[in-house]
Formats: structure tokens, sequence, C-alpha cells
């Protein structure tokens, strides 16, 4: 749970139930037990080792030398690198892995577009595969836990324009229009607000959010996107980052004015507009003001 700037976050797990007989329930109970247990202690273990999970590595390193791609990514903060390579040619990726940096959980990651298993080791590692497809590809460590991307781009693209991007030290416009048609207002219970959302790969829904000033509000976030980028959510008003276990975010805030938050991909946007009184809303003036922002993509370095 992170609790700076008035802001709270925990994970939300989306659990199913399937009707089974008692015996299997057990028995699945047994493995689902054991295997949560475990990402638990893993959890536990990266938060006693890497208080500041929210903090990223360094931008990667890109050169082309004899037609292969030389990545250089450094671990950081408890979480695996994320890089963006051109298709059709050889990448050799080596990570960088300071000497505390590697333990049980992230020891070991798993890259399925490429079949790809990498024990890691204090010091480099060097990973090597070549990317035929572009697309957002996701990896992991051995529980699925830790994940981050592989974002390959067309073979065309100029890698130096990237890297300037990445490179980013103030916020800039986003080319995003936050789609205001649908609405989920503050729901009050008592001396709290709630709402509902959920993120799939094309939207937020709903993308504008009404509560009530002053009033602690509890956003419940069900991601159902596919896509890693979207493990993320980004709150720049607060200078923070909120990251999905499996299954979404629970969050909590008490709003004192508007403010905007996106996807870690940066590729969808939200709105909350806050207000004195639920009660009381021109709701039409609202989804035109939010219609006419444009959000902002604030830089790395912005969140801490």
């Amino acid at each position: 749970m992170n609790t700076e700037s008035g802001i709270q976050t925990k994970h939300v797990r989306i659990a199913k139930m399937s009707g089974v007989n008692g015996k299997d329930r057990s028995v699945k109970f047994t493995k689902k037990a054991m295997i949560t247990g475990a990402a638990l202690v893993c959890v536990m273990g990266l938060f006693m080792l890497f208080p500041n999970l929210s903090g990223e590595a360094a931008p990667q390193t890109y050169r082309e030398e004899g037609g292969v791609q030389l990545v250089g990514s450094v671990m950081a903060g408890g979480r695996y690198p994320a890089i963006t390579v051109r298709a059709g040619l050889p990448v050799k990726w080596t990570i960088d892995a300071p000497p505390d940096a590697v333990n049980g959980c992230n020891s070991r990651l798993f890259i399925g577009e490429y079949g790809l298993e990498q024990v890691l080791t204090p010091g480099s590692n060097l990973i090597e595969f070549t990317p035929e497809r572009t697309g957002k590809f996701r990896y992991s460590c051995w529980m699925g836990m830790i994940r981050s991307t592989i974002t390959v781009v067309d073979p065309d693209t100029d890698m130096g324009a990237l890297t300037a991007k990445a490179a980013l030290t103030g916020p800039e416009p986003a080319a995003y229009v936050i789609p205001a048609g649908e609405v989920v207002l503050g729901k009050k219970q008592g001396r709290i607000q709630m709402a509902a959302l959920r993120i799939t790969d094309e939207a937020i829904e709903p993308a504008l959010v009404i509560l009530q000033r002053g009033l602690n509000a509890n956003l419940v976030i069900e991601n159902a996107a596919l896509d890693s980028g979207k493990d993320v959510l980004l709150f720049p008003s607060y200078k923070m980052k909120a990251f999905d276990a499996g299954g979404g975010f629970a969050i909590t805030v008490k709003p004192e004015g508007d403010f905007q938050f996106s996807t870690g991909d940066n590729a969808l946007f939200a709105y909350v507009k806050v207000v004195d009184d639920l009660d009381d809303i021109d709701l039409g003036a609202i989804q035109q003001e939010v219609s006419a922002y444009r959000p902002l993509v604030y830089p790395e370095s912005h969140f801490r």
C-alpha cells in the first residue's frame, strides 16, 4: 500500500468460482494457496529489498553494429527493464544486474514470444533473439509476478528519435481525446464515495469520473487488458505509479482538484472532475470541458 501524497493503492485480484465437487475444490484450493503463498513471499521480499518499487531502470542504450542490435539495460528497483528493438535484425541484449538486485523471485525470466528462459546472475547477462514480428510482447519472472515488455517496431523506425522521446524532461501533449460520453459518478456511502472502472486494451471505461471534493474516494479498477502496458497506472498530479499484481487496482484518494490518469504506456487516459456537490452538477458542461481537454505525457523522472 502506498500512502504518499494522500493517495493509497493496493492490489486487487479478481477471482471466479467454478462448480466443482468438494474434493476437486480442496485440491484446487490447496494448489492455489501454495501458489498464492509463494507469490506473497516473493512480493514481500521485493518490498523489503526494494522499498521504492515505483523506481524505474535507466533508459536502454542502443546501437547497431555489424547488422546486430546491441541493447543495454540495468535492473533497478525490483523491476525488469522494458526495451524497444527493430524487427528483422538479431538482438544482443545485455542486462546489467547490480550485486544486490538478483533474488529468488527475479532470478529466472521467461520470454514466451521467443521461447527463452534466462537465469540472471549479478553482473552482465546476455540474451540473444531475432524479433520477426512487430508488437509489444510481455516477459516475466517464473511466478509471473514481475513483468515487463519487449516492443518490436518496424524495421525502418528511427531509433534515435525513439531514444530522444524517452529522454523527455517535461510533459508533452498527448495525441489523445478523452471520451466523455460515458460517465461514472462517485456513489456516496457514509463518509466515503466509490466508483468502479474497467481497463481494456482499447479504453478506460468510463473515462470520465466525477467525484465530490474533500470526501475520501475509493476507485476500484478492473484490469481486463492483455497488453502489459496497462499493468501500471500513472497519476502525475500525485507523482505516483500504481502497479497491478493481477486483476486490477484499488485506489483511495481524497480529491481536492481535477486530475488526469493514464495507463503506463500512455496509450489510454481518463479524467477525474472534482465538484463541490455530486447532487448539483451540470453534466453537459463537464462533458464539454473534458472533451476539449488535452492530456499530457510525463517523463519517467516525474514519478517517484
